[in-house]
């Protein structure tokens, strides 16, 4: 790191935690979908009715999504990412309700259904895979309240218990600047290397021997009359019980940085960080196992290399190859949307990962011909692929949109009337 050192540590014996999903591919699934079909939310909890979460989970790169709405009807990462695209204005739906007479004590959401706003997707996808990940980030980070923070809501894919938020409205909490102190810890872990494991508790120590006021300020602004109560008047430790045995942390207790401000930095790591993958964790046997919430569970983090590049601005544009087998390989560091919604009508995808591989087919680039006569297909992946098309792709290509698109044209509207009976 720039100005602090931490120590690597050996995680054997510890459970580590990587993100197998990619949570910018799935705001473009999630788009897509409710673009292409009217998708209404439940009356009464405003949630994706089971059927529709159901779909999204199978399209979705969590693989436990799936068995989740099966058996919960809901998953954490779906959830997730419909609110990230409702946060960021993808898309659109009432949040706020209506009390249905005099009798009613909840909200409730009677013809509810997710509108799709092409104006800001479309503009979204015309960024740069950079800034693409950049406004995910920033709307991650900004996105905060004195309740909705790393210490109460569970992130989608941590494992960690929260504080007991029971008078988070008073006290230091509802004037913590949460987007300064993630944007800070953020650029922190730049000064990492990627690929080693340091110990968690040796940040929270740095932290607090040269940044102790990175999230509590010196002097914290406090909200109505809770001066009596100090910096740590928010945060309650419950013992042998999650529910009972409620102990407030006294200000001045020599590990007091560490049950606050550390809990916090643990809770950070599996947020953000691992929600978008820029971060591994690994967790072990909390300090005290009769002490709510855990202290000092979440053991070693690693830095990926992608979060570095990220962070300097170095995510480069996709990069498209066509192969003589008429496979159209594309290597990209992010989910490239915009390329692959071009792509996607004319070619089958084979294979989806750091390099996706689609396969140009012959009735999907008839299919786009009648939609678009006037198509240039050759010229068209030619304007994509960093490098000439192999001679025997181009010529099949003009094959298919010259003399042999009438038959294939014939044999397209025959399918499609004999799937019409």
């Amino acid at each position: 790191m720039t100005d602090i050192e931490l120590t690597p540590i050996d995680v054997a014996g510890c459970d580590v935690r990587e993100n197998p999903g990619d949570l910018c591919r799935d705001v473009h699934i999630f788009v897509r979908y409710v673009r292409e079909r009217e998708v209404k939310r439940s009356h009464r909890q405003n949630t994706l009715s089971k059927a529709d979460a159901g779909r999204l989970a199978k399209l979705m790169s969590d693989p436990l999504g799936p068995d989740q709405v099966k058996q919960l009807g809901a998953s954490a990462w779906l959830d997730y990412v419909d609110n990230l695209c409702l946060r960021m204005g993808f898309v659109s739906y009432d949040t706020e309700g209506e009390y249905q007479g005099y009798t009613s004590s909840e909200p409730s959401y009677p013809d509810n259904y997710i509108q799709y706003r092409p104006d800001a997707y479309t503009a979204f996808l015309d960024l740069s895979l950079q800034d693409q990940g950049q406004g995910i980030l920033d709307t991650l980070v900004d996105s905060y309240g004195y309740g909705d923070n790393e210490f109460f809501p569970r992130a989608p894919l941590g494992t960690l218990d929260s504080f007991d938020s029971l008078g988070c409205a008073v006290g230091v909490l509802p004037n913590l600047d949460f987007a300064r102190t993630r944007r800070f810890l953020l650029q922190l872990l730049q000064g990492c290397t990627s690929d080693v494991w340091y110990g968690t508790e040796s940040l929270i120590r740095c932290l607090e021997a040269q940044h102790p006021f990175f999230l509590i300020p010196k002097e914290p602004k406090l909200k109505r009359g809770a001066v009596q109560k100090g910096r740590y008047g928010n945060f309650y430790e419950h013992h042998d019980n999650r529910w009972s045995n409620r102990t407030e942390i006294a200000e001045d207790a020599p590990d007091a940085f560490e049950r606050v401000e550390g809990r916090f930095v643990e809770r950070f790591l599996e947020g953000i960080p691992l929600t978008l993958g820029y971060v591994d964790v690994a967790y072990g046997e909390p300090k005290e196992t009769t002490l709510f919430p855990a202290l000092g569970r979440l053991r070693a983090f690693r830095i990926r290399p992608q979060f570095l590049r990220f962070m300097q601005g170095q995510i480069p544009p996709p990069r498209v190859t066509i192969q003589p087998n008429f496979e159209i390989h594309v290597e990209s560091e992010a989910y490239a949307a915009r390329l692959l919604e071009t792509l996607t009508p004319l070619a089958s995808l084979v294979a989806e990962d750091t390099v996706t591989i689609l396969k140009l087919q012959k009735k999907r680039v008839a299919a786009c011909l009648v939609q678009d006569p006037g198509l240039d297909v050759v010229a068209l992946l030619q304007g994509l692929s960093h490098k000439p098309l192999p001679h025997n792709v181009v010529t099949e290509l003009e094959e298919w949109t010259g003399h042999g698109m009438p038959a294939a044209l014939v044999a397209l509207r025959r399918a499609e009337i004999r799937a019409r009976r």
